[in-house]
């Protein structure tokens, strides 16, 4: 009987060791691992129901991150509708047990809502970007620098509105050096 014992209690052992390192990674928000170390619980004892549960957290925290990431990365790139699109999957779990135990998504509703207004900035940034072009084309510098101005100021890295701005500096500059050799020569 204490052969039979022994391993029973080195299982029951190495169960307990998992379930700690499972719990450490869950608090961490270290998924891959959580969901490894809780897969690997499972196989020894498959009816764990702690095991099971942290396991179904471990996938979602997996999710989340993945969503989480894609939702940023959109950001950076200036896709704003497809972050808000992550941003809304992310934030329809907001009431859930699991997204209340994830502590790093939660500035989700402050991002969404910064993707959300850069899109509804975009109709005045093209018209203010097309303002710019028009007048450049007709010669109008100053007031192309003007409306170039308004999107840089609103948003540094859109199209190439900051190029174009220099563009039209850089003509404003001629126009006045221009004007001021005319006047110097008119001068008697």
């Amino acid at each position: 009987m204490e052969s039979r014992g022994r391993p029973e209690a080195r299982n029951e052992h190495h169960l307990t060791d998992l379930r700690q390192r499972v719990a450490a990674a869950l608090a961490a928000e270290d998924w891959p691992l959580a969901r490894a170390l809780s897969e690997a619980g499972l196989r020894l004892a498959p009816r764990d129901a702690a095991l099971r549960d942290a396991l179904h957290f471990a996938r979602w925290g997996e999710w989340l991150a993945t969503r989480y990431q894609a939702a940023r990365e959109h950001l950076r790139a200036g896709r704003w509708a497809e972050a808000i699109a992550h941003f809304d999957a992310i934030l329809a779990q907001r009431h859930s047990e699991y997204f209340a135990r994830a502590s790093g998504y939660h500035d989700s509703e402050i991002l969404r809502q910064q993707a959300q207004e850069q899109l509804d900035a975009e109709p005045r940034l093209a018209d203010w970007y097309e303002r710019g072009a028009a007048a450049l084309r007709a010669g109008d510098a100053q007031s192309a620098a003007d409306a170039f101005r308004e999107v840089v100021k609103r948003r540094a890295h859109y199209r190439d509105a900051a190029r174009q701005l220099a563009a039209a500096l850089a003509a404003v500059e001629r126009q006045r050096l221009a004007a001021a050799i005319r006047a110097e020569k008119g001068a008697p």
